[in-house]
Parts: structure tokens; sequence; C-alpha cells
């Protein structure tokens, strides 16, 4: 078989789907299951030549078309199966010139061959029939021979760009490729009603028709020849419009799959297309391509990769929060003098007036006065106590200018006391200094707090604590992985480094480490997620920055980071390969993806996560595209009438089948060495006849027939000697060689008279002189009861009048092999 089995039924469906039911095209597979050969007939005007070389009409025309080996990088061979008169179209072959490339298509081969035949294409130089091409461009005017409407290559073209088919509206629809021929419309004011009624019932039909079929984009071109409007016809527009659009996407995404290498899931878009749209322009050649791909690549599939990791996105920075600040509420409370309370002796001055005689106990009473003045000043010291603990509680809550006011206060009343309670006096006079003399008292005067050991302002703690908590969520999301959250904190901490240097220099150092490692990660998971979603390229830009960043790392470290990023840019610079090689491949650029294959190789020796088994792979594959190169160059020097270098490299081809048996399976190498050998002997056919043709033309009759033997010999000789195409070839040959005997026979008979006519002339002209007989001129007449009978001719010189011309006839008995004087040519 000559593709697979599937692509072959793909093939067969698409030939039997466009052409079914076509006015002059039938196709009918002739061999295989499903077929790799059909015979296409044409009933249609065409050319053929008669024996006598009278160029005539002919109204059927045959043509066998094969699948060969390498298909659909090849194109198909064909041949005519009946008498065929085009300067293209040979006995053994059709040469199809760039058709296959512009076309690709089985179903496009069969409308250009139909073209061909109908005189609409032909060569005018370096032709297969140089008669016919000469014919041809003489009778140009007579061409094309039918008027036929072809139909539907727009939708079997593969050759439009991708944003061609990505923009389908109807100024698209309108392409100067699309060889439909409308119908005419007629304007004339003798138009009856009744025809137009008909002719929109008809239209009608059609456009249901082409709905129900899905061909949408044939249906809008029928909708626009039509003149008259409905709400039916309407309504069709509207629906192909919508599923037309509907299928835009699909196919830009189908398009978007297959350049990423996810053919499977292209195709299966592809079809949906397909289904929605049956004339989608070139999705047939799009599913046959990506099929093809699926096929031929099986064994070459790249690992594949969970869908891309997603990073975290970016949180937003913590807003700043506005403190307000707190404001003294408490007053200061003004100095408290002790009431004065009236004294003993005031008391005793009063009561002098009233009781003089008093005086006399006032000794009495000293020592009263003295507890009552200890009495006093206890109460004053109590006071001051009171003062000393309201200042303490001040300190606590950081109410500086009350507990500084309170201490004042403490103080002052201490001063009032003497003689008793000094040791108490002492004590709470030492704590008021120390509070008053305190580090901690002016600096909350000036404003500030201790807060982390260091006296700062409210501002500075504010700041402080916002570093803090920004460093905590750093670390927090540095601990957690979430490497660019934490970059991005670090990147904020860093803008804030002059604030960090008061507080704690060594933080910044640790920041500047922490966040280096973060950029480290980040261009090493930005790296992966390219490797994973297999943007090649993307990743080695990636891993060629995480190079530059190793020398950032410690030692132990950066070892072992070093060999990772190396093994990834490897595996990154052999899937790009591999990636160019294949698409290469299935361009059929054989050079190219050789050398893309063979880079594959290369790198193979330095990554070692290749698997044996890919590499024995891709080694043929490297093989199998050399095997293609060979038979293009073949193909190539084919098509060009350069025989010798297509045998040379058919046969080349041929031995590499032979010496590589991973190529095909046994069974595929014998069959197709035998399809390889049947174009090598009509190739040295073709070339072998042309050469007889041009040593006919050179009159040179014996090489001419040696080489016609030779030609029998190399079929008979063949494995192909009972092949139905050679045996009408060595029938032609037979027949050719017939009448090549025939008049080889009678030029030895010309040669003879031509030698001997002066000996003649003088047996029959006794009085003529032998040296005055010249330019002799001998042709045979004809065949008449077994005699050959040859027009004799010279011209007699005479000294002193003009050269007199004698004729004469001779024929030749075949039967003894006699000369004799004829008067047959006389009559």
């Amino acid at each position: 078989m000559s593709g697979s089995s599937d692509q072959l039924a793909e093939v067969y469906k698409q030939v039997q789907s466009y052409f079914q039911g076509h006015p002059v095209i039938s196709v009918k597979p002739t061999k295989g299951e499903p077929p790799d050969q059909y015979t296409i007939t044409y009933s249609m005007t065409g050319l053929q030549q008669t024996a006598e070389g009278d160029v005539v009409e002919s109204e059927k025309h045959i043509i066998e078309l094969s699948i060969p080996f390498g298909f659909p990088h090849f194109p198909p061979s064909c041949k005519p199966k009946s008498e065929i008169f085009h300067p293209d179209f040979d006995p053994a072959a059709i040469c199809l010139g760039d058709a296959w490339e512009q076309n690709a298509t089985l179903a496009n081969v069969i409308l250009y061959i139909g073209k061909m035949i109908n005189g609409e294409i032909f060569s005018a130089k370096n032709a297969f029939n140089d008669e016919a091409a000469t014919w041809y461009k003489k009778h140009s005017n007579r061409f094309p021979l039918n008027k036929i409407t072809w139909g539907g290559e727009s939708g079997l073209r593969s050759g439009r760009s991708d944003d061609q088919i990505d923009i389908l509206n109807e100024d698209d629809l309108k392409s100067d490729f699309d060889l439909t021929l409308d119908d005419e419309v007629d304007d004339s004011p003798e138009s009856t009603f009744s025809s137009t009624n008909s002719e929109e019932h008809e239209d009608i039909d059609l456009l249901r028709q082409l709905k129900f079929q899905k061909r949408f984009n044939e249906l809008l071109r029928k909708l626009r020849t039509i003149s008259h409007s409905s709400e039916e016809l309407a309504e069709l527009k509207e629906v192909a419009d919508q599923e037309i659009q509907k299928c835009k996407s699909l196919y830009r995404e189908a398009k978007n799959l297959e350049n990423l290498g996810s053919a499977a899931k292209a195709l299966k878009r592809f079809e949906v297309v397909q289904n929605t749209v049956s004339d989608y322009p070139s999705i047939e050649a799009d599913i046959k391509r990506v099929k093809q791909t699926l096929e031929l690549l099986s064994d070459l599939d790249p690992d594949q990769f969970d869908g891309p990791h997603q990073l975290p996105e970016m949180e937003k920075g913590v807003s700043d929060k506005a403190q307000k600040k707190k404001k003294d509420t408490q007053e200061e409370q003004p100095l408290k003098k002790p009431r004065h309370r009236d004294s003993f002796f005031d008391s005793t001055e009063k009561k002098s007036k009233l009781f003089s005689g008093v005086l006399i106990t006032l000794g009495v009473c000293a020592v009263g006065a003295i507890g009552l003045y200890y009495s006093y000043t206890g109460s004053i010291l109590n006071q001051s106590q009171q003062y000393f603990n309201q200042c303490e509680a001040s300190m606590k809550s950081s109410q500086f200018k009350q507990a500084k006011q309170f201490c004042e206060n403490s103080r002052q009343l201490l001063d009032q006391i003497f003689l008793f309670h000094q040791a108490q006096r002492s004590a709470i006079r030492t704590g008021t200094d120390s509070i008053l003399l305190s580090e901690e008292l002016r600096n909350g005067l000036e404003g500030k707090i201790l807060f982390e050991g260091m006296y700062l302002s409210k501002q500075q703690v504010d700041n402080f604590k916002k570093i803090k908590s920004l460093v905590d969520e750093a670390n927090a999301l540095f601990k957690e992985k979430k490497w660019e959250k934490a970059s991005e904190k670090y990147t904020l901490l860093q803008e804030k480094s002059t604030n960090i240097k008061t507080f704690s220099p060594e933080l910044l150092t640790t920041i500047e480490e922490n966040k280096f490692i973060c950029q480290f990660q980040i261009a090493i998971e930005s790296a992966d997620r390219f490797i994973s979603e297999e943007q090649w390229h993307l990743a080695i830009g990636s891993l060629t920055h995480t190079q530059s960043l190793l020398a950032g790392l410690p030692e132990d470290e950066r070892a072992i980071y070093k060999e990772k990023l190396k093994s990834a840019l490897n595996r990154c610079k052999f899937e790009i390969s591999l990636k160019n090689a294949d698409n290469a491949f299935n361009r059929g650029n054989w050079q190219d993806a050789i050398i893309s294959y063979e880079a594959c190789l290369d790198i193979a020796h330095s990554y070692s996560a290749i698997k044996p088994s890919q590499l024995q792979k891709i080694s043929n594959t490297i093989e199998r595209s050399k095997l293609y190169l060979i038979i293009e160059r073949g193909n190539k020097a084919f098509s060009q009438g350069l025989w010798n270098e297509a045998i040379d490299a058919y046969a080349e081809a041929s031995t590499a089948l032979a010496s590589n048996q991973t190529l095909l399976d046994e069974a595929k190498i014998d069959i197709n060495r035998k399809k390889l050998g049947k174009i090598i002997l009509q190739a040295s056919i073709i070339r072998d006849k042309q050469t007889v043709k041009s040593q006919l033309e050179n009159s040179e009759l014996h090489e001419a027939g040696k080489l016609y033997n030779q030609i029998l010999k190399s079929i008979e000789g063949s494995k192909f000697s009972r092949d139905e195409d050679f045996i009408k070839a060595k029938e032609e040959i037979h027949s050719t060689l017939e009448d090549l005997n025939q008049k080889i026979y009678i030029s030895e008979k010309e040669d003879y008279l031509r030698a001997n006519f002066q000996t003649l002339f003088l047996s029959n002209y006794p009085a003529a002189v032998r040296d005055n007989l010249t330019q002799p001129v001998i042709s045979y007449v004809k065949e008449v009861a077994g005699k050959l009978l040859f027009r004799m001719q010279c011209t007699e010189k005479r000294i002193g009048s003009r050269p007199l011309t004698l004729v004469m006839f001779y024929a030749y008995d075949k039967t003894n092999g006699q000369w004799e004087l004829s008067t047959e040519g006389q009559q």
C-alpha cells in the first residue's frame, strides 16, 4: 500500500464526494482496499491523432491514476489509457508540471488533467510530445474545446495563507482563483415572467440543497448572482453568514494548535469546522495535512506536559495607616500649699486675752507643739509621696509632662520637711531625682519613646513598625516560596533603605540576599513555565538570564544549578531542532529536515535524558528523508525529461530501500522497490523512444531499428513483461518495427540504384557518356504484384547545349531478387 489505510480512505472519501454526479468526470477505484489506483473517465471533447497523422476530436478519454510510495509528498502517477493528443501526454506518463505543488489534493489533479484535455493548459516548451506542442500553439484559437464549469477549486485549494482564512468575508469569497462560471442572467426586455419564475424556483432548490450539504461558501456565491430577493433568501444568507462566522475562531484556534505542535487537538477542531461548513476554504487539505503529520510523526511525538504553571498574581502593598497622636488629657495641677492651721501659740495668744494666766502653762505644752509639728510634716511627706506615685504612674503611661510636674511638686513639698522623716524624705527625693534626671523623661519630653532599645520619635516608631511588618510579610512569602510577591516586598523595603540603616544595617544585607534568591527562583520558574508550555525559544532566553545570576549563589548551590540549567538548555535546543526538523519533513523539505535531525543527534551527545528509542526513530527518519530526497531528485529529472538522471536516482532509491530494513517493513520494501523498478523501465523506454525519434528524423534507420529491438529486449528481460502497460508498449514497438524494416528494405534498394545509376542509365541510353551523368534522384513509387517500383532521375551534361533530365522506372522482383526496367510508372 502506498500510504496508510486511513490516509487512502480519506482520499477515497474526498474523491467520491467531490465527483459524485459530476457532468463530465467519473472516478472509479480499480485496485486496493482502500483504493490506491483509480480509472478516470472524461466524457468531453478532446483530441487524438489518427494513424495517418490527422488530429481529430474524440468524446471519451480514460486516465489511470496511481497513488505512489511517499504520497502525499510526491504527486500521483498519471498515464493515459486511451489515445490523447496533447503536448504533455506520453503513452507512459502525463507531465503535471507544478500542479501538485499548487493544488495538493487528488481532486485538483483530476480537474487539472481535465483542463489539459480541454486545451486550457499545455506546455509550449520542453513538452513530451513536440509535434502536439507545435499543433497546439498553431491552433490556440480553438481552445478551450468545451465550455465546462469545473467548480469547487476554491474549496480544494491548499495554498491560501493563514490570515486570508482568518478573515473570511464576502470579499474573500470573490477570489480570482474561483473558476466557477456563474449562470448568465438574461436582462433582455423579451424575458418572460414564466421563465423568471422557473429560474427562481431552480435557484431556491439549488440553494436549499447547498444548505443541506452545508456548503455555505458556495451558497453565498450563488446568492450574489440572484437579482431578486425574498424572506427565504435573506434567511439562507443569514444562516450561511452565521455558520461561517462560527468557524472562524475555531479555524484560527486549530491553526495555532497545529503551529504549537498539538496536531491531535488541531485535527479535532478542523473536523468540527468541516462538519459545520463542508466547503470551508482549504479545510480538507488541512485535515489531510494534520492526519499525515500524526501518521508520520507518531513515533517522534515530544513529551507532553500539563497546563502552564501559573504564578500567583502580585498582591498590593499594604497601605500605610496614619496614626493619630495622643494628646495629653491631663492638665498640670497647681502646687497645693499646705493649709495653715492655727498653732498652739495662736490659740494661746487669743486665750491670753481672755485668760492671761494661761501663759504660765506654755512650757507645759511645748512637748505638745513638737508633736503637732511632727504630725504636720508627716502630712506633707504623705502628700509628697502621693505626687511621686503619680509621677511614676505618668511615666508608665508616657505622660512625661505630667510626670515632670508631679515630681517637681513632690520635691517642693520635701523641701518643707526638717528634723523628722529624713529617711523617707531622702528615699522620695532619690526617686524624684532619678526620674527627673532620667533619659526616659528627657527623651519623653522631646517626644521620643523607647522602642527596640532605642529612643525614637513616634513617626520613627511608626515607620519602623511598618518596616518590621513588611519584613515579616516578605519573610513569610519567602518561606512559602512565593518568589514574585516576596521580591516585591523586598523591593519596597530597599526603597526604605535609609530608614533601615538607621534601625538595623544588618537587616538591609539580609533583604538584599533574599531578594536575589527570589529573582533567581523567579527566573527558574519562568524557564520551567516556558518549558512546560513548549515555548522553547523563550525558555532559552530565560535560562540564559538565569545562568547570568549563578555568580551570586553560594559555591555549593552554584554547582548544582549550573548542571540543571545546562541540561534544561540542551533540552530546549533539542526540542527546537526536532520541531524544525519535523516542520521541514512535513513540508517535504528533505534537505533541511536532514540537517535539523542531525543537529538533534549532535545535541543528544550532551543531553543524556533522551531515550535511545527516540534517537533510533530520529535516525530512521533521517534515512527516510534521504530516501525521499533521492526520489524527489528522480521525479524532478523525470518531469524535465532528464531520463538518465531520473533512472540513476530511482535506482539509488531502490538500493537504499533494499539496504536499510528499518525504513519500511519487508513487504512494503518489496512493493515499493517493484514500483521503482517499473518507473525506471518506463523512463528508459521514454528516453530510448525519443532517441529513436531523433534517429528517424536524421534517416538513421538501422540505428533506430537496433534501439527498438533493444527496448523490446529490456521489456522482455524485466519482471514487468506481462504487465498490461508494457504488453501494449511491445505491440506498438512491433508494429513500428514492421514499418521501419520496410523502410530499411526500401532504403537499401534505393541505395543500390543510387550507387549504380550511371550503369543502369547507360544500358538504356547508350548514347550517354558516363561522366556526364550526375545528380541522381531515386524515389520509391509503390509495390505492384510483388515488385517494388522506383523512379530514377539524373542530369546529363552536354557541351554547347542545355542539360538534359533523364527519367526511367526500375522494378525489383521480391520473389527472385532481380532488377528489370519497368514501364509501369510511365502509364
